[in-house]
């Protein structure tokens, strides 16, 4: 089980600075199944999402889901932060300006 992984790692003495996820429902579920429990600051982030192509991968409103994760910073993560358009010329660029947001929080 990934979460007993990450207990061995942190006891270990591995320092996680931070988890950044998606916003996505199943995602902040995930990452907080896996790394909640420890001290490690969680931010949200709207470029690491799935290609939306289908409803199911459409987010929730900001305001909607920052209620429900007090323990994520969700203060990068704009109200919808979702594209219902998307293609391989809007994924690439959204990988780039991750990249970048990525190296400028470092």
């Amino acid at each position: 089980d990934l979460k007993k992984e990450v207990d061995v790692l942190i006891k270990s003495g591995v320092k996680i600075e931070k988890v950044i996820v998606s916003p996505m429902t199943r995602t902040l579920q995930t990452a907080w199944g896996t790394f909640g429990g420890h001290n490690i600051p969680f931010q949200a982030c709207h470029l690491i999402t799935e290609y939306s192509d289908a409803p199911c991968n459409y987010g929730t409103r900001k305001s909607q889901i920052e209620p429900q994760w007090p323990q994520v910073d969700f203060g990068v993560v704009p109200e919808i932060w979702w594209n219902e358009d998307e293609s391989d010329v809007t994924i690439t660029l959204r990988a780039k300006r991750f990249r970048e947001w990525l190296f400028q929080a470092a």
